[in-house]
């Protein structure tokens, strides 16, 4: 059993030791421009979408992003994206959902769920 705990911990140390580090200015370049993208693509999509009022878009993605709690967001995604080279996060498939997924979810639809009902549908 010691054995057995003294390898996962092992693993676990070693794995931490596959993040990149980034100096400060990187990371607060990439949150603005990641939540600058998140909120542009929101609004467009929504807007492309056709089956809200465009006022009520504009608001619900205004609403939001004033809900941010950058903190939180970069304190939540921060372990998993240090794990990638910039490289990495441009190439892959799946970094953003990796990532953001979980973030993307509890932030949309359980911190704000009062705020869908700001969507009016045409």
């Amino acid at each position: 059993m010691k054995k057995f705990i003294l390898l996962l911990l092992t693993l676990f140390i070693s794995s931490q030791a596959f993040a990149y580090n980034y100096d400060p200015k990187f990371k607060k370049n990439f949150y603005d421009e990641f939540v600058a993208n998140y909120f542009q693509t929101l609004q467009q999509s929504l807007l492309n979408n056709k089956n809200y009022k465009d006022e009520s878009a504009y608001q619900y993605v205004s609403t939001l992003r004033a809900r941010l709690n950058r903190k939180d967001l970069e304190n939540t995604t921060w372990g998993c994206v240090s794990q990638y080279s910039e490289e990495q996060m441009a190439k892959s498939k799946d970094f953003t959902e990796k990532c953001f997924g979980k973030w993307s979810q509890k932030f949309m639809f359980e911190q704000n769920a009062d705020t869908i009902s700001i969507l009016k549908i045409k």
